[in-house]
């Protein structure tokens, strides 16, 4: 079986009177990235570079295979917690498709981290929704917090018509430090 970098790979599986049964790869020892980083706390940036850049590795292997997982979140990758540079396995397909179509109208995975166009159009396309999920990601794991886009487009707003006023007092950036307008 040709072993698929970062992505669990079928060993099998079986068809019961009401069910299907897979046998997937189990890296072992491994938690869920959820897990781990909630309970290690955050991740410095080389840490989070390198699972990211597994995490890319392997969606670029489910792109060139026109795979469409539709729900990339820290629950949905193991991380192996035995070796020296940790590797990460992307699980969960159960939402996934084969990227045939342009335009996905179902919604499948997890809804609070869909992308804003899901919302206003009701549509979405495979790679910026990947794109999207990805970097929610990356933000958790620098974070330990969903990114919550209503508020950073709110933020931006506010940051906006701060900025084309006329006031003169300190006002936060959101990067600890403090600027004046």
């Amino acid at each position: 079986m040709r072993r698929r970098k970062g992505i669990i790979s079928l060993y099998g599986w079986y068809s019961l009177d009401q069910e299907i049964v897979l046998v997937l790869e189990s890296p072992a020892p491994c938690m869920e990235l959820f897990d781990f980083i909630h309970g290690n706390g955050q991740m410095d940036e080389a840490q989070a570079k390198n699972i990211f850049k597994q995490l890319e590795d392997a969606e670029d292997t489910m792109d060139a295979s026109d795979v469409f997982h539709r729900d990339i979140k820290l629950e949905n990758v193991l991380i192996e917690t035995s070796s020296v540079v940790p590797q990460v396995w992307i699980i969960d397909l159960r939402s996934g498709c084969f990227a045939t179509s342009l335009v996905h109208k179902s919604v499948f995975g997890t809804t609070e981290l869909a992308l804003p166009e899901v919302a206003a159009c009701g549509e979405y396309k495979a790679n910026p929704t990947t794109v999207w999920q990805l970097g929610n990601l990356l933000y958790e794991i620098l974070h330990g917090a969903y990114f919550e886009p209503e508020e950073y487009f709110l933020r931006r707003q506010i940051d906006t018509r701060i900025s084309h006023s006329k006031l003169k007092y300190p006002v936060s950036t959101g990067r600890d430090t403090v600027s004046s307008i």
